[in-house]
């Protein structure tokens, strides 16, 4: 008998590997629709291009298989082969769309929808819509909670902050709500986020980054609510080639490497036990496959690479003396109003440094006279001294994130004087952007007061600058920088912009884009010496240079090597280790800046997604290489929940 069952858990992932492929050979039964022509413009119809691509990666990562079709192809008949659709961003289908859509339900097709605007669809999904519902205050909706009524094996409660709404309701008792969301200031159940009928379900926003987990396990469950057959799918793959996580291909390469690296652990002992146990699941996979039991195996092998990413971690030694950060992109914390949650789960995980983007051109989220308080400031109060107060009693340092030039966010009043004033940044095209012209001394001049006046208001160990540079290599060529750059160089320009974008004087006028980004950091790095000695000075670079230099006007090199800056966070993104250890070690080789490199990882970034264990494996190549530390983008759901506790239990274990 249990050569009979050795035998059988060899076979099962060859056969699983065989049946996958067959089903990638057909025609898929799940179509995941693009929005186009259901778009309003070009902005919508590239957020809806966004959209579709993220669904896409999560159904990748579970192991569905899929073809993606655009609006048109609906109309044209392109659901007739599938059983499932998810119109992913669609607002408004077109009349034959929506025929064709009607045809697909009536035949027993499903439809998994996400934040339409039309009611005529909602009707043919048993459901009515509601109006368009912008947040009244931040975070209104930050989570929603399934009840009872929802598909097997949904997440009890997804995190996700929408800003708005297109809430729908039940029509009749062929439908029901079967989620609703929540408000961090409140416990009380408020709009629908979910409705399912007999012909699918429908959510009143779309699915946005964070909490991607949750988020591939709530598209697995409707799916196969909508398909059963889903789940034998989801599970072939799953015991095909269980246990694959960070840059390891199989079970058995993985657990050989953690038992190599805890020959050097202080940590033997929970290695072994977390290795023992990811052993004891990897044998029960094949049985569960053997029972039909499809979802618990899907569960269970989420469970193994789970397990296996405790035990990397584990076997990792925590280094002491290194920049342990993360970029905090709200400027409001994990829990807005709780800044001391949000530091004792960073010192819990070993993080010692925090980027908090409370500072903005057009807004700032702290007591300002130089920039507009914004509304997150007007409802959460000053969230420089409460997150000063927080990371005091945890021993984190803060350095205040702020933005340069970029206009996002600022009050329209703001940007018409600005615009009003010629203080704007003018494309190559003669367009007009939201961005502050760098070689307007107004400009600079303003900038420089914002970063005084923090410097002045609060002890804080750091400034770190981020769009410090330009938008694009199109801007800026306002009038103001050609007499500027007239006046400085003393050459006349007779054909503007295309002789210096193209013709003999490109060379020295990209000199003289790189010297006006270049000002704002030496004027920074001189006024913060003289309010507050010893505060640090840092930047988020493109990684890629010298490109980023002709492209941008970024020369992030010169900084370092002028003291201008202490370190500089290069936004290294990638999901390929290879290629984030080669791109680190070509900035690390540039001259005088070696001990000053503090790359950035993107955990959760739009250009790569990392799990728990890929990101122990980037930090541990940032180690090898003697690299000043890490920070990781950015602190949100995803961080807290899936990636900090694995790394906390080794990479970064405090000390």
């Amino acid at each position: 008998m249990i050569m009979k069952l050795m035998l059988f858990q060899r076979l099962v992932p060859a056969i699983a590997v065989w049946l996958a492929t067959l089903c990638l050979s057909v025609a898929q039964d799940v179509v995941l629709v693009k929005g186009t022509v259901s778009t309003p413009n070009t902005s919508e119809r590239n957020y809806a291009a966004s959209i579709a691509s993220r669904l896409g990666r999560w159904l990748e990562d579970i192991n569905i298989p899929y073809r993606t079709i655009t609006d048109e192809d609906v109309a044209a008949g392109g659901l007739r082969s599938a059983k499932t659709a998810i119109l992913s961003y669609n607002p408004c289908p077109t009349r034959k769309e929506k025929e064709q859509i009607k045809s697909f339900l009536e035949g027993g097709g499903k439809l998994i929808v996400f934040f339409s605007s039309d009611s005529e669809l909602a009707s043919l999904m048993r459901m009515k819509l509601g109006a368009y519902k912008p947040a009244a205050f931040a975070r209104q909706w930050t989570s929603y909670t399934f009840n009872r009524s929802a598909p097997a094996m949904v997440p009890e409660t997804i995190y996700q902050d929408s800003r708005c709404l297109r809430p729908v309701f039940p029509a009749n008792n062929k439908a029901v709500t079967i989620a609703r969301w929540r408000s961090d200031n409140s416990d009380k159940p408020s709009d629908p986020a979910w409705v399912r009928s007999d012909r699918g379900m429908w959510m009143s926003h779309v699915l946005l980054e964070g909490d991607s987990e949750n988020k591939k396990k709530l598209l697995l469950a409707m799916l196969g609510a909508c398909d059963p057959t889903i789940w034998k799918k989801a599970a072939t793959s799953a015991v095909a080639r269980p246990g694959r996580v960070g840059s390891f291909s199989d079970f058995d390469s993985c657990v050989t490497s953690i038992r190599k690296m805890a020959a050097r652990s202080s940590g033997k002992r929970e290695i072994a036990r977390l290795l023992e146990s990811a052993a004891a699941i990897h044998a029960e996979l094949p049985r569960l496959f053997q029972k039909k039991k499809y979802a618990e195996t899907v569960e269970k092998e989420r469970e193994l690479r789970r397990t296996l990413s405790y035990a990397l971690s584990t076997a990792q030694p925590s280094r002491i003396n290194e920049i342990r950060a993360v970029w905090e992109h709200t400027g409001l914390g994990l829990h807005p109003g709780n800044w001391e949650a949000t530091c004792r789960t960073l010192a819990q995980h070993g993080f010692n440094v925090v980027f908090p983007n409370v500072m903005r051109p057009g807004q700032g989220h702290y007591r300002s006279v130089v920039v507009p308080r914004s509304e997150q400031y007007h409802v959460y109060g000053d969230q420089i001294g409460q997150c000063l107060r927080a990371a005091r009693k945890e021993g984190i340092d803060v350095h205040i994130w702020k933005l340069c030039w970029n206009l996002d966010g600022a009050p329209e009043s703001l940007i018409r004087r600005f615009r009003k004033e010629k203080r704007l940044q003018v494309t190559d095209t003669g367009k007009t952007i939201n961005w502050l012209c760098p070689s307007d001394p107004r400009n600079l001049a303003y900038e420089l007061d914002a970063i005084k006046e923090v410097v002045r208001m609060y002890p804080i160990e750091g400034i770190h600058l981020d769009y410090i540079r330009y938008p694009d290599s199109r801007s800026c060529y306002c009038t103001g920088c050609r007499e500027r750059f007239e006046q400085k160089t003393g050459k006349r320009i007779s054909k503007w912009p295309r002789d210096v974008r193209q013709g003999s004087k490109a060379k020295l006028f990209n000199i003289w884009r790189c010297r006006q980004i270049t000002a704002l950091v030496s004027s920074a790095r001189k006024a913060i010496d003289t309010i507050r000695p010893g505060t640090k000075l840092s930047a988020a670079v493109f990684g890629k240079y010298p490109s980023c230099r002709e492209a941008v006007a970024q020369d992030w090199p010169i900084w370092l090597q002028r003291g201008y800056v202490d370190f500089v966070m290069p936004m290294n993104y990638f999901s390929d280790n290879k290629r984030f250890m080669q791109m680190t070690l070509s900035q690390m080789k540039l001259p005088a800046v070696a001990n000053a490199i503090v790359p950035g990882i993107g955990v959760t970034s739009k250009d790569c997604r990392l799990d728990a264990a890929q990101t122990v494996e980037q930090i541990r190549i940032l180690r090898d290489l003697n690299a000043r530390g890490f920070v990781l983008f950015d602190l949100n759901t995803t961080l807290e929940k899936e990636i900090l506790p694995v790394l906390g239990a080794g990479t970064t274990a405090p000390r």
